[in-house]
């Protein structure tokens, strides 16, 4: 592991809007949620990646002799690369002969594959207890929860990795990377996260400009700490 991610985001109040403007306070308060918000998606959007490159593309990255990565037009019912219930199946099954914990196994899919899902069975979208607790920690914001199906806790982000990924066998070129994972507890958890400097806001007075200017700074990284534990669903970004 290591802290590669260095993301910052700035804004400044000059005196005219502090002079002409209304509720200046309230507008600075908002702009500093935004910006807290802004570096949460970021902080999803390069985890999620880095879910995907923990893998190796081009490849079904066997365990135990059964794929972890597998293209969506695998499946003898899939058509276009969409997902089909029997890419959960294969997951499910390969989780189980790596020997992954039945409880706290979460699948984050494309909103295009949950509209999949919706053509394919009766959705119902009462939250899971485990569900409940994965969404309070983190997954809370721009998440909706599906179901439990299979075993699969699933939940859907607009921030999975996306581009032309394969599993050896075949390429998805508008591809997205679809996580499957456990997070049955810290020793299980596939993808390992650090911060260095949590989000911090620092302000200045320019005179030059006549503005009062702030910086929002954080650091973070990502560690592979387990392969058997991660699963990646490549579908069609597009179709459903």
């Amino acid at each position: 592991m290591s802290i590669s991610d260095y993301v910052g985001d700035a804004w400044s109040v000059n005196d005219e809007l502090r002079e002409d403007g209304n509720q200046v306070e309230a507008l600075m308060a908002a702009r500093s949620s935004e910006s807290t918000r802004a570096i949460q998606e970021v902080f999803e959007t390069r985890f999620l990646k880095k879910c995907n490159t923990s893998q190796t593309n081009a490849n079904a990255n066997l365990v135990n002799g059964f794929a972890h990565r597998i293209s969506s037009a695998v499946a003898t019912s899939g058509s276009e690369n969409t997902l089909t219930l029997d890419h959960l199946i294969k997951m499910k099954l390969a989780f189980d002969k790596a020997n992954v914990p039945v409880a706290g196994r979460i699948a984050i899919l494309d909103p295009v594959c949950a509209a999949t899902l919706d053509k394919l069975v009766s959705i119902t979208h009462d939250v899971t207890s485990f569900g409940e607790r994965i969404l309070q920690s983190g997954f809370d914001r721009d998440h909706e929860f599906l179901m439990n199906l299979f075993g699969w806790n699933i939940i859907t982000s607009n921030r999975l990795d996306k581009g032309t990924f394969s599993d050896g066998t075949t390429s998805v070129t508008n591809g997205v990377a679809n996580v499957f994972m456990s997070l049955a507890d810290d020793n299980t958890k596939p993808v390992m996260a650090a911060w260095r400097r949590m989000p911090r806001v620092e302000g200045e007075r320019n005179k030059d400009l006549r503005r009062d200017e702030f910086v929002t700074s954080a650091r973070w990284g990502f560690g592979t700490q387990r392969v058997d534990t991660l699963g990646i669903l490549i579908t069609d970004a597009a179709k459903s």
